[in-house]
């Protein structure tokens, strides 16, 4: 038992080291995903720019060839510089491709690593719970194991042993999965959960919406912090509205609108003489 214990702890430690290293090991690949996406980005960007000063160079000679030059000279001329331009931008196209290639195989096989550390994380996790589950297991048979040395006499040599898997058992962790365990054979924490699943059924709609809602603003800080601010700005709202109505009211003399409430101005028009 006490072997047992032992290895399982160990195993317990290696997953949870392998799993942080999974985890970070994630976090650098996400990194490296959103670089290599965004100099793919930038690179079609100097590409379409390339493009377009070529063309501009292309369709605009030179202002100096103008004059000196004839009609056959310049043609000339622009024939030899498009051809020129033509193996420039072939050649720069070429590279600028090759390595885009190079980014996208690069990009696919960092979406690959970062799948695979995915599932090697969901594994890990799947196996922790396993784990969790058997020292929980573990726990229950050091129980009866203590509960049957208290029961029945036993020799020394079996009290010595179960006393060393008692000890070999740390206070930290045997807290942790005597608690796990606890909960899990309470009988009225189990009654207390089924009876709270069973109320929550015979609720009705605008009851559950309402239970709901005040779970999500009583759990969630941004939504208290949302509702505190709209409850003041909702009453100075108020208060404003009431202290321009009354405003209004004292200075039309007191004389309301029958239809609409709304105070009345009194207009005083200065007389003719």
């Amino acid at each position: 038992m006490e072997h047992e214990l032992t290895q399982l702890k160990v195993k317990l430690s290696e997953k949870t080291t392998v799993a942080e290293a999974s985890e970070a090991r994630v976090k650098e690949l996400g990194m490296k995903v959103d670089e290599q996406q965004k100099l793919i980005s930038k690179l079609e960007e100097d590409i379409l720019k390339g493009y377009s000063s070529i063309d501009r160079r292309m369709t605009k000679p030179d202002d100096w060839d103008l004059p000196e030059l004839g009609i056959s000279e310049i043609l000339e001329n622009t024939e030899k510089k498009k051809g020129h331009v033509d193996e420039e931008q072939n050649s720069m196209l070429q590279v600028i491709c090759s390595q885009r290639d190079r980014f996208r195989q690069r990009l696919r096989e960092a979406e690959e690593d970062l799948r695979k550390a995915r599932e090697k994380i969901n594994a890990l996790e799947a196996d922790l719970e396993k784990c969790k589950a058997d020292n929980v297991k573990l726990y229950e048979k050091i129980r009866y194991i203590q509960d049957y040395t208290k029961d029945w006499p036993v020799s020394r040599g079996l009290k010595k042993r179960a006393d060393d898997i008692e000890s070999g058992f740390s206070s930290d962790v045997e807290s942790k999965y005597k608690k796990i365990y606890e909960d899990d054979i309470n009988p009225f924490a189990a009654f207390s959960k089924k009876e709270k699943e069973r109320r929550y059924k015979e609720l009705g709609i605008r009851d559950k919406i309402t239970l709901t809602s005040g779970r999500f603003l009583l759990g969630n800080k941004y939504a208290r912090t949302f509702i505190f601010f709209y409850s003041i700005g909702l009453h100075l709202l108020v208060f404003t509205s009431l202290y321009r109505m009354s405003a209004l009211s004292y200075k039309s003399g007191g004389l309301v609108s029958e239809k609409t409430g709304v105070p009345i101005l009194k207009v005083t028009m200065p007389h003719s003489t």
